[in-house]
Parts: structure tokens; C-alpha cells; sequence
């Protein structure tokens, strides 16, 4: 399995690349959201996991971007972020998810993470 990271906190990349390891899942990450796009074009991805905020484009605007490519629109995303209430979300976004992508609160749980990734 291999899944790309995209997240702009060291810490937290390090962790979930740790983590994953453990379950021989392989990670690719990229700490620029600005580079996410053609990162994600230029493998073959099962998951990508997605953190919202971040500098240059939060990840808000790389969700529409990989949503907007028929390279990667169907790329399961798993999108990692302290802001869960989904009351707060713009209603235009939850509507591009797909029942294939999924949240997640940070901090995460570690066996929640690995389910996540495997599902």
C-alpha cells in the first residue's frame, strides 16, 4: 500500500511515517501543499492523506485540485484536521467528498489512523 502525505508539520509526518512503517505501508511525503498536485500525478497513490491547514494552499484548495484532475479525482482522501465540526464546513465542500474519503481528528489515534488507511 502506498499513501501520500501531504503535511506541512514535521513532527506529525514523521509520526504517521513511523506509524505506518510498523504495517509496511509505504509513505510518500510532501511538506509543500504547492506541490501536491503533481506529486500525486506522478505515482500510483491508494491514499491520500490530506492535512487542512497549511501555508501557500490550505488543503481546502488542494482537495478541489485533486477532485478537479481525472488523474487523481478518484484517490481516496483521508483529511487529517484539528477543526472536525463538520456544522462549521462549507456545505459545497462536504458535498464534493465521496463516501470513499474520510475525517479524522488530530491528535489521532493511532489504530484509528491504520484502520483508516486500510478501509
Amino acid at each position: 500500500m502506498k499513501i501520500l502525505l501531504i503535511e506541512d508539520s514535521k513532527y506529525t509526518a514523521e509520526a504517521i511515517t513511523y506509524l505506518t512503517g510498523l504495517y509496511k505501508i509505504s509513505i510518500v511525503h510532501v511538506e509543500d501543499s504547492r506541490k501536491a498536485l503533481a506529486t500525486a500525478k506522478s505515482e500510483i497513490f491508494d491514499k491520500i492523506v490530506l492535512d487542512l491547514m497549511m501555508p501557500h494552499l490550505d488543503g481546502f484548495q488542494v482537495f478541489d485540485l485533486l477532485r478537479n484532475d481525472p488523474e487523481t479525482s478518484n484517490v481516496p482522501v483521508l483529511i487529517l484536521t484539528a477543526r472536525i465540526d463538520k456544522a462549521q464546513w462549507d456545505e459545497d465542500f462536504m458535498k464534493k467528498m465521496r463516501p470513499t474519503d474520510s475525517l479524522m481528528r488530530k491528535p489521532f489515534d493511532n489504530n484509528e489512523l491504520i484502520r483508516e488507511l486500510r478501509r
